[in-house]
């Protein structure tokens, strides 16, 4: 349960999530609590997982020792080793939670073997943010596909990024890293704002930048709400515009009326 924005830019990647890690008893969710679920791995790439968090951190754990041979694969040689890893992880597991569902519930079950990831790293055809399913399929996001959400609030988050993009960033613009950190952040905001389930306790940010010095970083509370400055703005420019259009709408002529047509007495 969870919100994780993905923004593919110009010179990098940005990684955005709430968080609001949520315990729970047989599938049911009890209570919420503020984590981190973005994790830099080994100052090369960004990963974060969205659902049972036991397979994420495995999942996280191989790519531990993948990381260093990205830079010298295409995506999709790295893509296809990193659905090997995952399905070698995720097999035993629905295999036990198809054992387990008809003493604890399907729910439950399903619970406690569907995660969804997210990975962001530097390959030799450039920069990727690949997705991994609960099914451990691969799919690569670039120029092309620039951006994704995953998790619970994913419903309310893809039209909420998808609105911004249309307005910001029309084909073929691409946002630089701040403007990456600003849609990301944005995105977030506003589906914690509009109560998106299980979601919220703060937004983290990272930036994965290849050309600095560290690649990856974490921004600060103070960085992230400068953020907040731009989108006050944005709003109050949208609160003019009824003041803006106020009176120039012209007044459309009626709307002609069709008289039905009576037939002549002895008519067929």
């Amino acid at each position: 349960m969870t919100l994780l924005v993905g923004v593919w830019c110009q010179d990098g990647a940005v990684f955005a999530a709430d968080k609001q890690t949520s315990h729970g008893t047989a599938g049911a969710m009890t209570v919420g609590h503020p984590t981190t679920k973005i994790v830099p791995i080994k100052n090369k790439a960004l990963f974060a997982s969205s659902g049972h968090r036991g397979l994420g951190q495995q999942l996280c754990a191989a790519l531990l020792t993948r990381v260093d041979k990205f830079d010298g694969q295409p995506v999709a040689a790295a893509a296809k080793d990193i659905q090997d890893d995952f399905r070698k992880m995720a097999g035993p597991a629905y295999e036990m939670a198809q054992r387990a569902a008809p003493f604890i519930g399907q729910q439950a079950a399903g619970g406690d073997v569907t995660c969804t990831s997210i990975l962001a790293a530097k390959f030799n055809d450039g920069i990727s943010i690949v997705e991994i399913t609960p099914v451990g399929a691969v799919e690569v996001y670039a120029k092309e596909l620039p951006f994704i959400c995953l998790g619970s609030g994913k419903q309310n988050a893809d039209p909420i990024l998808a609105h911004l993009w249309s307005i910001y960033f029309p084909p073929p613009h691409l946002p630089t890293l701040s403007e990456g950190e600003l849609l990301a952040y944005w995105t977030v905001k506003t589906a914690i704002g509009v109560a998106s389930p299980y979601i919220g306790l703060g937004i983290d940010v990272f930036i994965l930048n290849p050309k600095a010095s560290p690649q990856v970083r974490e921004l600060t509370d103070d960085q992230v709400k400068q953020h907040d400055g731009f989108i006050n703005e944005a709003a109050i420019a949208l609160r003019s515009v009824p003041e803006t259009m106020r009176g120039k709408a012209q007044n459309l002529p009626d709307v002609p009326k069709l008289e039905p047509k009576i037939k002549d007495k002895g008519s067929a």
